[in-house]
């Protein structure tokens, strides 16, 4: 039996270290935030490495906001009729 992959990384974005568990998943810390397709697409784009926990919590509250006034600019803004 292979022993699962743990280790320290440093958060890209606030530089603090943390510790992945890509080898156990299920019992790392970013299993425990629920993220959705438009966050993923996001640290996707902005990242190439892991986050810890609390900039994922962060960074999930700031697309919220953003994707939401998005939705309600959409909705109050009057089409353009060509």
């Amino acid at each position: 039996m292979t022993a699962a992959k743990h280790e320290i990384k440093t958060c890209p974005n606030c530089q603090k270290d943390f510790e992945c568990r890509s080898g156990d998943i299920l019992q790392c810390q970013c299993a425990d935030i629920e993220l959705k397709q438009h966050h993923r697409d996001y640290i996707y784009k902005t990242w190439n490495d892991c986050l810890c926990i609390d900039c994922l919590n962060i960074i999930r509250s700031e697309c919220d906001s953003e994707y939401f006034s998005k939705k309600i600019d959409q909705l109050v803004q009057p089409e353009k009729i060509s």
